[in-house]
């Protein structure tokens, strides 16, 4: 069972707890840091993470770093991050790309 998170951006956020083993790459790799530990644990009793799905830019990141394929994330109509979004994580230094 996965724990869905619409994101206003035109897609969704999906974190399946069962198969998430609490190595937090995901919130390493985030470019806009809206990932976090969660209340729920994961598979080996470690905290499993949650999305704010406000500030989620849909780049895809944390689904593709994820060794355990424990993320989901579904842009509808081709929606990601714009160009802007993406320069900003640049700057910031949140971009691990």
């Amino acid at each position: 069972m996965g724990f869905r998170s619409e994101v206003p951006r035109g897609g969704s956020w999906t974190v399946y707890p069962g198969l998430c083993k609490g190595c937090g790459f995901c919130i390493e790799v985030c470019p806009v840091a809206v990932i976090s530990w969660s209340d729920r644990l994961g598979v080996y009793g470690t905290p499993s993470v949650e999305v704010d799905a406000e500030g989620c830019i849909l780049c895809h990141q944390c689904e593709r770093i994820c060794p355990d394929a424990a993320i989901g994330v579904e842009s509808r109509h081709g929606v990601v991050a714009n160009r802007e979004q993406q320069e900003t994580a640049k700057d910031t230094g949140r971009n691990q790309s």
